[in-house]
């Protein structure tokens, strides 16, 4: 359900990455490799998608934590999971 976040990246910038580290029926967990400009907003923005996400495909009560944050470089990773009825 989430493993398109790195396609939908791609389609609206050209700085940073996802990847999907893991994807089954009720939960993701997904990494996040970015600039710092980006690390204000990351987090309601990755929320907010992942709720509507899981909401159209039929999921419900949708809850969305970070894992992890890191620099890696000039780049900052942050991780996710997401986990859904």
């Amino acid at each position: 359900m989430l493993s398109n976040y790195p396609r939908l990246w791609s389609l609206f910038f050209n700085k940073g990455s996802v990847e999907v580290l893991e994807n089954q029926n009720n939960r993701c967990e997904f990494r996040f490799i970015l600039p710092e400009v980006f690390l204000d907003w990351l987090p309601p923005a990755c929320t907010g998608y992942t709720r509507t996400a899981v909401a159209l495909s039929g999921g419900s009560d949708v809850t969305v934590q970070e894992k992890s944050r890191s620099q890696e470089g000039s780049l900052h990773a942050v991780t996710y999971l997401a986990q859904w009825r």
